[in-house]
């Protein structure tokens, strides 16, 4: 498994400081999250919105595995081909107001 990642950590958006347009795809992609989960931990990364909920728990997924990952709180699959499968990893700090991300490859 293959980890990038620049180490800097970046501070979460808030709904109001994404672009018009960011806006409204935010609020059709994620029509499901309540008004409260909408307004803060935005993630904009390589000009493609997140949310923290798109990362799922590492903890409750991967028990086992390689020792990288550990670092790391969550994780996003991204695309699966060629057998290969790509993704996000998101470690998020203990006052919950910043990230580090990075992308992985396997």
């Amino acid at each position: 498994m293959k980890i990038t990642t620049n180490h800097h950590d970046r501070h979460f958006v808030y709904f109001h400081d994404l672009t018009e347009v960011q806006q409204k795809n935010a609020l059709d992609d994620y029509d499901y999250l309540t008004s409260d989960m909408r307004n803060d931990h935005w993630i904009v990364y390589k000009d493609q919105v997140y949310h923290l909920n798109d990362f799922l728990a590492r903890k409750n997924i991967w028990q086992n595995g390689p020792a990288s990952l550990f670092d790391y709180d969550g994780f996003t699959m991204g695309s699966y081909g060629n057998a290969h499968v790509t993704g996000l990893l998101i470690k998020v700090s203990d006052d919950q107001e910043s990230y580090r991300i990075a992308e992985y490859f396997c």
